[in-house]
């Protein structure tokens, strides 16, 4: 039973991974991080581990940035984000501060870029 739920976990990590890299950059490149992720060693390791948490937790991240990528487009959408970075800090501190980290980087340069008018 709790092995197949954390396959299950470790198939929505994947296609949270092809969503974001493919909003962030393109389809090959989506593919390819996908593929990646599939062979590598880490994933193994939580595997054989059942890191529950820290899997929720990457999906949650992985999510988060999906949605606030698209919420510089449609403002609506910000609530998923809250939603999300909420949800990660109450599931894995250690990855919320990851993500806060990047998130802070992510506004700081989002405010100082001019040629983003939307931001400045």
């Amino acid at each position: 039973m709790l092995k197949g739920l954390l396959i299950i976990f470790c198939v929505v990590v994947g296609i949270a991974l092809y969503f974001c890299v493919k909003e962030y950059a393109n389809k090959e490149s989506a593919l390819i991080s996908v593929f990646l992720y599939a062979f590598s060693i880490v994933q193994f390791k939580a595997f054989s581990y059942m890191y529950y948490k820290n899997i929720i937790g990457i999906i949650l991240m992985l999510f988060a940035m999906l949605f606030l990528k698209k919420a510089e487009i449609n403002k609506k959408r910000l609530w998923a984000v809250v939603l999300c970075g909420g949800l990660l800090g109450a599931i894995h501190r250690q990855t919320f501060y990851i993500f806060g980290l990047s998130y802070l980087f992510y506004a700081f340069i989002m405010h100082f870029n001019w040629n983003y008018k939307k931001y400045s």
